[in-house]
């Protein structure tokens, strides 16, 4: 049966329906069989593993450039003075991790910030490292910084005074880090989902759809630009889907890890609590109102990287 499978793909194409006519033996057929699907394989691992790697140096581009720009821009706020606190008003808001601690905006700046110059920073480790490995898994994870690095776009409420503004600039960045925050989770559980049925070769299809997906939802959601929270965010609508949405696809990353864990030995357990650990962090950090949650927040979140991307490393020694 699959040579049949081969035999109707390689007469798709003439060139090679000719070469396999010529070959005069039933066991010279079975070994050009064996070759092209090797080949196959390769090739297409090896436009995988490009794409990976194009990929990676990409968010690592644009990363720069973005910590560059924010660098200039805070330089510009302050140096005219158009950088503005928020307003005593705003300070009711509930957040979802708001801890018993008094309210700090410069928590909310150094949250941003952390996040913004984690992205490159863990890139350039992982071209490092994992260049060469067959791990698709760092396709997603790419795609998990991005969606990081979409959290610098909040900056710009404070640098540019947008605080009382009903500009349609609100509009758009809102729907920027929304976007952003539905990739986040929808990264990872793509990530173990195909890590577990074997589908590694269509990652970049499967990428560009989770892309385009996530895009549309962010591009529906309603945003009201007349409330604006102390933690540099713009008021969204459907905020219960929001959270159960984030809920429902950690909870399914970390059990699809833990699943994947006992055929694929301790690496894999590991890799989920470094997930567990990674993702509270993230939560943490992106609704930080306090230095208490800004320091749990960075203590999850770079021990959750560091679990996570050692543990991925050692799987695919």
């Amino acid at each position: 049966m699959l040579g049949n499978c081969i035999r109707n793909y390689i007469f798709k194409s003439e060139r090679l329906k000719k070469l396999y006519l010529e070959v005069p033996y039933y066991n010279y057929r079975k070994l050009f069989y064996l070759l092209y699907k090797i080949l196959s394989i390769w090739y297409d691992l090896y436009m995988t593993l490009h794409t990976r790697n194009r990929v990676m140096t990409g968010v690592l581009v644009f990363s720069l450039l973005a910590v560059c720009s924010i660098g200039i821009l805070a330089f510009y706020s302050i140096s005219h003075q158009i950088f503005r606190f928020p307003s005593g008003d705003s300070f009711g808001a509930v957040s979802l991790f708001y801890f018993a601690a008094p309210y700090s905006f410069p928590a909310v700046l150094i949250s941003i910030c952390f996040l913004t110059v984690s992205v490159p920073v863990i890139t350039g480790l992982m071209m490092a490292h994992f260049a060469k490995t067959q791990s698709q898994e760092c396709l997603y994870f790419a795609l998990f910084l991005l969606a990081c690095l979409t959290e610098s776009i909040r900056l710009f409420i404070p640098f540019l005074g947008l605080w009382k503004s009903n500009a349609s600039f609100l509009i758009t960045s809102t729907r920027i880090f929304f976007f952003g925050r539905l990739l986040a989770p929808a990264s990872f559980l793509f990530s173990s989902i195909f890590s577990i049925v074997g589908q590694t070769q269509g990652s970049e299809r499967n990428s560009g759809v989770l892309f385009a997906v996530t895009g549309v939802i962010a591009l529906l959601i309603p945003v009201n630009t007349t409330r604006i929270l102390p933690n540099c965010t713009v008021g969204i609508g459907f905020i219960p889907f929001f959270w159960v949405y984030e809920l429902t696809l950690a909870v399914l990353t970390f059990v699809s890890l833990l699943l994947e864990a006992q055929n694929n030995g301790p690496e894999r357990k590991r890799l989920a609590m470094g997930f567990l650990l990674l993702f509270t962090g993230y939560i943490l950090l992106i609704q930080t109102l306090s230095m208490f949650s800004l320091a749990l927040g960075i203590i999850f979140f770079a021990s959750g990287v560091y679990l996570y991307l050692v543990n991925l490393h050692q799987t695919y020694l």
